[in-house]
């Protein structure tokens, strides 16, 4: 009996009520009809169960993770990395200096240096091969220095810093020469494994002006209790800077610190301003946004250890929560990250903004350099402070996770924002 009222009913509404409705509607209304509730009722259907952002989720990420093993040369892209006491494994443990004076030399002085490529073939554990090519060079490949006996140690001089470091030989130094076309020396950092007190006057060691067999000011008699028995690439950020007893003050060959953090949103606003100055005509300047999507530069000419992804969609977050993605994801905001965490588990901290050379003006591509993207730093980056343009950030990590691994799509977290020198 119920059946039949209910069948009775559906009829009695099709008849007296959604036929002559649908007669008396435009076709085009009704579709656009059909078109929004369909809207409506995918939009309910995705939030109710697909749409993950209605629980907290990973505001910003690590979206690239480089390593440079030369100094100056390109880097290598990689998933996930560990740390080691000076920063991520291998990053910058090599370093090109010119012969005559063991002084570093980076792309400012010969751009082409972008051009050389290198690789890792990691063996085991505090062992590896490093191959490096240049265009219409061919591939040298050498391997971790770990014995002293057929190779020497040398002063370099990396800006006002006298350090030591390993001569890698002739054969790679040699093929970097006909590369760059001037005569330049490969260097490799000391290992901590190595004794160099037991090296450093051997017969093997050279006797060139640079050699540490000239080096006395570092070494006494055998007999003296004060004895310097270490030559050492290591050097040491300045105590000013470290607002941490847990931060990690130690660094090699990179300029001045462990690691360089970039916000991918920093990158993406340079290079809006910078096509705003090139392209006057507002519909030249929306077309190449959208259609061409040019880029004058990109995160690589920084060179950053870490790129962290923009957030993405903010609307569904609570305010708060959107509040605090907004203001950690603006452009250049990371120059105000003092303390940050990697997945909740390893700890970086902000130590000093980056201040900028000529280097970003170099294109990577061709290996030239585009002087109007060091005029735009200048006009849009400069700093009064430091008397120069700042862009990203330079920070070391924490002590304690040497032999923890970064990776790619770890999740950041910013736990402490301030004022950074």
């Amino acid at each position: 009996m119920s059946s039949l009222n209910t069948s009775t009913i559906v009829k009695t509404l099709q008849q007296d009520y959604l036929l002559p409705f649908l007669q008396n509607q435009h076709p085009l209304l009704l579709l656009s009809e059909f078109v929004i509730g369909l809207s409506g009722l995918s939009y309910f259907l995705y939030n109710k169960f697909l749409n993950q952002n209605n629980i907290t989720k990973p505001l910003q990420q690590i979206k690239k993770l480089i390593i440079y093993p030369i100094k100056s040369a390109k880097g290598i892209e990689v998933q996930e990395w560990p740390i080691s006491k000076y920063g991520l494994l291998y990053d910058r443990y090599w370093m090109i200096v010119k012969e005559n004076t063991m002084k570093l030399i980076s792309q400012r002085e010969i751009p082409k240096m972008c051009l050389l490529e290198t690789n890792l073939k990691i063996l085991e554990k505090n062992n590896c091969v490093l191959s490096v090519t240049f265009p219409n060079k061919g591939k040298k490949e050498m391997k971790w220095i770990k014995n002293l006996s057929e190779n020497k140690i040398v002063k370099v001089s990396l800006w006002n810093d006298s350090i030591f470091g390993i001569d890698c030989g002739d054969e790679i130094s040699d093929w970097l020469t006909d590369c760059l076309q001037q005569k330049v020396r490969l260097v490799q950092i000391i290992p901590d494994d190595v004794n160099v007190t037991d090296n450093y006057v051997t017969e093997n060691s050279i006797t060139s002006e640079n050699s540490v067999t000239n080096v006395t000011e570092n070494v006494t008699s055998e007999n003296d209790d004060t004895k310097i028995t270490e030559l050492t690439t290591v050097r040491k950020i300045d105590d000013k800077l470290i607002f941490n007893e847990n931060i990690s003050n130690l660094v090699t060959f990179p300029d001045g610190f462990p690691f360089l953090l970039l916000l991918e949103n920093s990158v993406t606003d340079f290079n809006l301003k910078i096509l705003k100055e090139l392209n006057k005509n507002y519909l030249i300047y929306l077309f190449k946004k959208y259609i061409l999507k040019t880029k004058y530069i990109e995160e690589h000419n920084f060179r950053p250890n870490i790129l962290i992804s923009s957030s993405n969609t903010l609307q569904n977050f609570t305010p708060t929560l959107q509040q605090n993605t907004q203001q950690n994801d603006l452009p250049y905001s990371e120059e105000q990250y003092k303390i940050l965490t990697i997945n909740n588990n390893i700890t970086l901290y902000g130590i000093n903004r980056c201040v900028r050379c000529t280097m970003p003006s170099v294109d990577f591509k061709i290996g030239k350099k585009n002087s109007y993207i060091t005029d735009y730093l200048n006009k849009f980056r400069f700093d009064e402070n430091v008397k120069g343009t700042i862009f990203g950030i330079c920070c070391s990590h924490d002590k304690r996770d040497v032999g923890k691994v970064i990776k790619v799509g770890d999740v950041i977290e910013i736990l402490e924002r301030g004022e950074v020198p």
